[in-house]
């Protein structure tokens, strides 16, 4: 991926799996480049300046953490975002659910907090992220190094998943009036 950001610049982008990922040196990420099916991101990194080095991101692993299930808390003391529940940051997942976290304790703040709010918090937090968790445990059942495989809801979540990235990327082409049905009115 290429992203146009502040001053001009570009940030290139490069996801890898299992031993195939793009290498920390600037020579051996353009040969990663290269290797990709479309020349693209390539040919872009050849014609641009470097302004950094190459920063590699290799945490992809899914953590949650269940602190909505302990016995016993101290009052006033909340854990969220990824000390919660961290998502692999390929899914795009984590920032919006913190920011629905943060939703939910600016709410009750809002309210007026009583005693066992944090214990009220976990357990909201843990119910916001039931979703968006199974979507990324089973999309991770995919990858050829995991040694589980999908459940049958895995399965079909990740099938909903597919889909969804088709019509992110395509649009729903079945809603498209053709050329010459489309009407002016």
């Amino acid at each position: 991926m290429a992203i146009s950001v502040e001053g001009g610049d570009w940030l290139i982008g490069a996801l890898g799996v299992g031993d195939d990922r793009p290498p920390r040196d600037l020579a051996g990420f353009e040969a990663f480049l290269g290797r990709l099916r479309d020349p693209a991101l390539a040919r872009m990194a050849q014609r641009l300046e470097p302004v950094g080095e190459v920063m590699v991101h290799r945490q992809t692993a899914n953590r949650r953490r269940h602190y909505d299930e302990r016995d016993e808390w101290p009052d006033g003391v909340v854990v969220m975002g990824d000390a919660f529940c961290a998502f692999n940051p390929v899914y795009g997942q984590g920032i919006a659910v913190g920011a629905c976290e943060a939703v939910l304790v600016r709410d009750a703040v809002s309210a007026g907090l009583e005693p066992g709010a944090a214990r009220q918090l976990l357990r909201q937090f843990a119910d916001l992220i039931t979703l968006p968790w199974s979507i990324a445990a089973a999309a991770d059942l995919l990858y050829p190094t995991c040694e589980q495989r999908p459940t049958r809801l895995g399965a079909l979540q990740d099938n909903w998943a597919k889909q969804l990235e088709k019509l992110a990327v395509h649009g729903n082409q079945r809603e498209r009036p053709s050329p010459a049905t489309a009407s002016i009115t």
